[in-house]
């Protein structure tokens, strides 16, 4: 999921009821991109259907792959 912030370490900053925690936010980062320059089939997807059919092609490849789906925060 791409949504611009280290959700994990930001609810966990939430549970210790940490304040001003750096690193949290980490936009632009182009995971596709990192993903390909170490080898793996990678996309983005902004749809479902986009999904799916990124999904089955991850499946059938028989490798490592990365679908990089943009979400919004906070999440819902």
């Amino acid at each position: 999921m791409r949504n611009g912030t280290y959700g994990a370490l930001r609810w966990f900053a939430g549970v210790l009821k940490a304040e001003r925690v750096p690193g949290l936010d980490v936009p632009g980062i182009d995971f596709v991109a990192i993903a390909k320059g170490y080898g793996l089939e990678a996309v983005r997807v902004d749809a479902d259907e986009a999904f799916a059919a990124a999904f089955a092609r991850a499946l059938k490849a028989g490798r490592p792959s990365l679908i990089e789906v943009a979400t919004a925060w906070p999440a819902p």
